[in-house]
């Protein structure tokens, strides 16, 4: 079974999504670690398997006495099979990397050995994708991309980044950056030049990992684009300080770059601070 067989399955499959995620070989194909497997393992709440057994779907105890359903001709279920944490891929929840690896571990067989390599090759390689957004995407989403992408130059890891910016609106689209926004940037010693506006679409909510707003109706102006958000991918760039919630004020409407400055550069730091703690993105090392 391909990506698509299983996108095909899980999209008849009547449950709700978040009472149920995808483990093992299924999960590893979904996330494209692999192409291919030969059914669908997915791990469920104990509510989910109480309403099974209900409907009187049959089922078998596991060896730490956990129900397991079948569910037609290539899905099994298991009832709290849960390693890591979850994540959402292609719409639906995922066991994470880490997990993954722990749930192949624990299986011990050559194949599972096998797909340990495969998901340990996957997390060297994958890059992280953020994009950050701003009503037009010439003053304050691409101010928060260069300096992104200058502190992960400075920590080493711009291999391990696809950092972007986008507008929600249509109104600067192929313009450059704003002279004062360019200007500010340089006077950090940091170059945009060649950056043009662009409309962010539905498909970056697939195709980054985090979509970063400046503000409130950036945030509101994103998810009418994108349709709902069920990964919680975006969020504001002061969510990652002391300052949650906040917004950071357009300098097109104050005129005050110096402040836009230094709030996008706290919270530039705040989401490396971020990255670090949760994702085990380290840098360099003294």
């Amino acid at each position: 079974m391909n990506k698509e067989d299983i996108l095909r399955q899980l999209d008849t499959f009547p449950f709700d999504r978040t009472e149920y995620w995808l483990v093992t070989g299924a999960a590893m194909v979904l996330c494209g670690i692999k192409k291919e497997t030969g059914d669908i393992d997915l791990g469920c709440s104990e509510k989910l398997a109480d309403r099974l057994e209900e409907e009187g779907f049959l089922f078998r105890y596991t060896e730490d006495k956990k129900r397991c359903f079948r569910y037609g001709e290539n899905i099994e279920i298991f009832e709290n099979w849960m390693k890591g944490a979850l994540v959402w891929c292609e719409g639906f929840q995922t066991v994470d990397a880490d997990g993954l690896i722990e749930m192949k571990k624990e299986l011990g067989r050559e194949k599972d050995r096998k797909d340990i390599a495969l998901i340990e090759e996957y997390v060297r390689n994958r890059k992280t994708g953020i994009l950050f957004v701003c009503h037009g995407n010439i003053c304050r989403s691409p101010m928060a991309e260069f300096v992104m992408k200058e502190l992960i130059r400075r920590e080493g890891l711009e291999n391990r980044f696809d950092i972007a910016s986008a507008a929600t609106s249509r109104e600067e689209i192929g313009n450059p950056v704003y002279p004062p926004a360019k200007r500010k940037l340089k006077e950090h010693g940091i170059d945009c030049t060649g950056k043009t506006a662009r409309q962010m679409t539905k498909a970056d909510l697939e195709n980054f990992d985090m979509i970063i707003c400046m503000d409130s109706w950036n945030v509101k102006n994103a998810l009418r684009i994108t349709g709902p958000d069920h990964e919680q991918r975006i969020t504001k760039l002061l969510d990652y300080t002391d300052r949650k919630g906040e917004d950071i004020s357009d300098p097109w409407y104050t005129g005050d770059f110096e402040e836009a400055w230094n709030d996008i550069s706290v919270g530039c730091e705040g989401l490396l601070a971020f990255l670090k703690e949760h994702m085990g993105y380290g840098g360099k090392r003294s």
